[in-house]
Order: C-alpha cells, then structure tokens, then sequence
C-alpha cells in the first residue's frame, strides 16, 4: 500500500471514529470506550499529514501532536489532574481539530509547495500571494487557529457535522451502487462558468491537481481567479476586495437547467489575501446556486457577492445566463469562483463528478472539449 492509499484509508478511518466519537458521547453503555475512541482519532489525524508530502511546519506540528500519546503514558505516573497532563491534552486536542479541518477543506496547506509550469515554462506557485507572503502564519496560526474558532459559531458547527455525516453518506452510496465517478459521461455539454481568460488556482481529476480529494462533493471541484501578467490577483495592496480582478465579474450558468437551491445573504469575508477564514459567517459556502441540468447532474457555483445573485429558485435559466457576481463570502481567503458538478441536489449528500468543458482555449490553444487542472489559463472559445 502506497502512501497515498495508506492517507486514504486512514482518513476514512478518522472520519469513522469521529462520527463514532460524536455518537457514543450521547450514548451511556458505550461512554466507557469513548475516551479510547477520542484517542485513537486523535492519533490518526496526526499521521495523516505526514503522507502528504510534508513540510517543515507539518513536521513541528505532528512533533507536538505526539504530545498527546506521551500524555497517556504520564496518565499511568501522575494523577490525572496534573497541570502538565491538562496542557498536553488541551494541546493535542486543539492541535488535532485544527488538521481536521484543514485537510478537509486546505489539504495542501501541509504540503510542501509545488512549483507549476505554464505553457511558456514559467514557474510560479498557486495561489501565488497569500502563501509566499505569510508562509508560517498560513500554515500554522491562521488554519489552525481559526478552525478551532468556528466551535464558538453554533451555525458552523452544525455544518461541520452535517458534511461529515452527509460525506459518510455519500461514501456508503457510492459503494452500495458501485458508482465510479470516473465512468462518468454526461449527455449535457458543460461550459466555463465565465467570460474572459481566468485561471485554474486548484481543481482536475486527479489527486494531485484536485480542490479537495478527501471531500468527495468536490474531488472534482474548481476554484477560478484572475491574475495579471506578474502573476498577481489583484493591483495596490490587496487588502480591499475592489482590488482583485476578478471581484464582481459576472458569473455564467454553465449550461441550461432548472435552478433548485439559492443562498445570497452571506457577508462578504473580510481581511482578503491574508488567509483568515470568516468564522463567523452564516455559511462557509458563502452565497451560493446550485442548477439541475439533467438528472443526478447539478452545478454548485460559490462565494457570490451577497445580493448579486440574480436568479430564483426554481426559475430556468440558459446556457451562459449571467448568474451573479464573484464575489469572497463564506470560508474564502480571498475572491474567487468555486465551481463544481455534483449528483445529487443537496450539497451534503452528493458525489462529486469530473467535469469536460466543451469549446474552451486552454493556454490560448482551442479545444472542442477538454478536462482542465489546475494552473492552466483558460477562457471561452
């Protein structure tokens, strides 16, 4: 078994003993083995990263994490309300909650960057800003820390364990029918959800490319911005959200379809290009569509501007009807498109699908249909 197998095996296994976790602490025969649960899923989480490739700052943090084994073990020599056996746990415990959500919405923020190529050899990192300038706070202070932060908002909390159910879900129906998402074949030519040359920060079909692998409502997904010549995605400063290219571009229906689900009240996020996630947002989805172009074939379209959307549920909309705009609400670092095609009309339940765009340019080369990843330039044909 590869390492990549291995990370994902063991993060099915911490999504098992999380929800065991979560379930047993309301259930009083098996509260007694809830604390050797807790234990375990913490201890996972911590070997997760270690298979990905892992940076320096990972390294420091699983260092630290390992506290919480050492803490069990001084369990058996001082008594168990010992300061130092209270601060271990507390650390491990952050710790552990902090990787949690990290890999499953940022999984490469514990890996090591990767340099990509474009079609001229340039090398370049995505997303170019907010990692070379902050490389230490965005990888430990600010995703851990404000993963933790979102267990003070009862709204988010909720979310969080409605996804970690509804992925669970969505595996067990994944394996009861059989269904491969790489066979996937849609009958609905499917276009770039924008005018104009954007480009691919993360997203493709494969483990090294994608969104986010282990969220399998976006293995498939797409988050799309605009940069300039020098690499950037915004003029000045960055520190206002007028000053990205792509903030408040219209957003296009990919192709026909009926839409089935709207949400345009979500603050726009504030501090854009510093990597800190709203905590506090209504929705970590932000202001969000989803169309039903066909059936079990639904396109999720996220982080609009609040009050830009301009279409209702239920309303039918045609291919490369302006939608909204793009926009930084919900958990966004910074303002972009988050794209996706999905199975089923409910976000939490569905399985992501891989996605072949008809009549687009990829790097100014035209293609009748293609399947894009991430750090090509496209737009449009």
């Amino acid at each position: 078994m590869n390492n990549k197998n291995l990370a994902g095996f063991l993060w099915n296994f911490v999504l098992f003993l999380g929800f065991f976790s979560f379930v047993s602490s309301f259930i009083s025969p098996i509260k007694f083995i809830s604390n050797t649960i807790s234990g375990v899923f913490i201890i996972t989480l911590f070997f997760i990263p270690y298979l990905k490739r892992p940076n320096i700052w990972t390294k420091i943090i699983m260092l630290v994490g390992f506290t919480y084994i050492l803490s069990l073990f001084l369990d058996r020599i001082y008594p168990i309300n010992s300061f130092i056996i209270v601060i271990f746990k507390l650390i491990s415990i952050v710790l552990a909650l902090g990787i949690f959500f990290t890999n499953l919405f940022f999984p490469r923020v514990f890996n090591c960057e990767e340099k990509i190529k474009d079609s001229k050899d340039n090398e370049f990192i995505l997303p170019p800003k907010p990692y070379r300038k902050h490389p230490i706070r965005s990888n430990i202070i600010y995703f851990l820390t404000q993963y933790i932060l979102i267990f003070i908002n009862p709204i988010q909390l909720y979310q969080n364990i409605f996804a970690l159910i509804g992925s669970l879900i969505a595996e067990l129906r994944k394996i009861k029918t059989n269904f491969s998402p790489k066979d996937f074949n849609s009958s609905v030519e499917y276009h770039l959800p924008f005018s104009g040359e954007w480009i691919v920060v993360s997203g493709g079909i494969n483990q090294e490319d994608s969104h986010s692998w282990n969220v399998i409502n976006q293995r498939y997904a797409y988050d799309f911005v605009k940069i300039d010549s020098n690499k950037s995605t915004h003029t000045r400063s960055g520190k206002n959200l007028n000053d990205y290219y792509c903030y408040g571009k219209p957003v296009l229906a990919p192709a026909e379809g009926r839409v089935v689900a709207v949400k345009g009240n979500v603050c726009n996020a504030k501090n854009p290009g510093t990597m800190w996630i709203d905590f506090l947002a209504r929705d970590f989805r932000g202001n969000y569509v989803i169309i039903k172009h066909a059936e079990k074939e639904y396109s999720f379209m996220g982080h609009f501007i609040p009050g830009s959307i301009m279409v209702k549920k239920g309303e039918f909309v045609g291919k490369h009807q302006v939608i909204g705009q793009c926009g930084n609400s919900g958990y966004s670092t910074e303002p972009h498109l988050h794209f996706h095609l999905q199975d089923h009309p409910n976000f939490y339940l569905a399985i992501g699908l891989p996605i072949k765009f008809k009549n687009l340019k990829i790097e100014g080369e035209k293609f009748k249909e293609a399947y894009i990843k991430r750090g090509e330039k496209v737009e449009i044909e």
